[in-house]
């Protein structure tokens, strides 16, 4: 089974800058990849043609842009889109769903749908996590995952490749069947975070447009103490061991040749 994943586009239409790799779908991409799947991950903002800048005063008109864009089939990001899913074939594509960027993630649905109608969408991330139901009210979504992704996505991947019928009773898997809107919350937060292996940065497409700095990140805890209402963070910090931390800075620096890591 093939699997795409993609960070749709936002920064390219907004202007802003857009740093470091998906680190998140990535670590999904890894457990997947560890599991026997095909899979590669499309980081779509890393097409632009420059960095960005983090200048607020436009503001108004960089988002009315971003409003025009995801109303229109013709910038260049909704070509490549199609060209990578032509050129790949998924049998399924996961789709990380920021809130900022929603209208990116419906967009993209629909081009995915459009390019091959047969690969199921799934969408995850914190908009799906909190608002799964929103999700459903695109036609071309066909699975939203609640929280921490990497044993749902595997659990549903399973039933998937098995032609099981009922998706229902799957933890954190929501659908839409019939009309019918199931909705699952996320299952608990993933304890043993050293359980995973580290995110796969090998599989990210344009391999050449992320600089060193960009690929240097490591994330060595989850969660967060604090409990912003504007935040879907978990509310209790998990991290991951020294040890296992110290490994992935080494095997950055040996596979990736990065320079900008102790």
């Amino acid at each position: 089974m093939k699997i795409l994943l993609i960070d749709p586009p936002y920064a390219i239409f907004t202007g802003y800058v857009s740093r470091y790799f998906p680190v998140g779908l990535c670590y999904i991409g890894s457990a997947l990849k560890e599991n026997g799947y095909e899979v590669v991950i499309y980081d779509a903002d890393r097409e632009r043609l420059y960095t960005g800048d983090l200048n607020f005063s436009k503001e108004y008109e960089r988002l009315e842009n971003y409003r025009k864009e995801i109303n229109s089939d013709t910038h260049f990001i909704w070509k490549r889109i199609v060209k990578v899913i032509e050129d790949y074939g998924p049998d399924v594509i996961g789709i990380t769903a920021m809130t900022m960027k929603f209208g990116s993630v419906v967009k993209t649905a629909e081009i995915c749908k459009n390019t091959k109608p047969e690969a199921l969408v799934i969408v995850g991330g914190p908009h799906a996590t909190d608002w799964p139901e929103i999700c459903f009210q695109s036609p071309y979504i066909d699975f939203c995952i609640s929280g921490e992704g990497e044993e749902s996505i595997l659990t549903l991947l399973e039933a998937i490749k098995n032609n099981y019928l009922d998706f229902q009773e799957i933890p954190g898997v929501s659908l839409k069947n019939n009309g019918q809107f199931f909705i699952r919350r996320q299952t608990p937060y993933i304890s043993d975070l050293n359980k995973y292996p580290y995110p796969a940065r090998d599989l990210l497409l344009n391999q050449g447009k992320y600089t060193s700095e960009d690929m240097g990140v490591i994330m060595t805890s989850r969660g967060c103490p604090y409990k912003c209402g504007f935040c879907s963070h978990s509310p209790k910090v998990r991290y991951r061991n020294l040890d296992n931390v110290i490994e992935e800075i080494k095997s950055v620096k040996i596979n990736m040749g990065l320079n900008n890591l102790p």
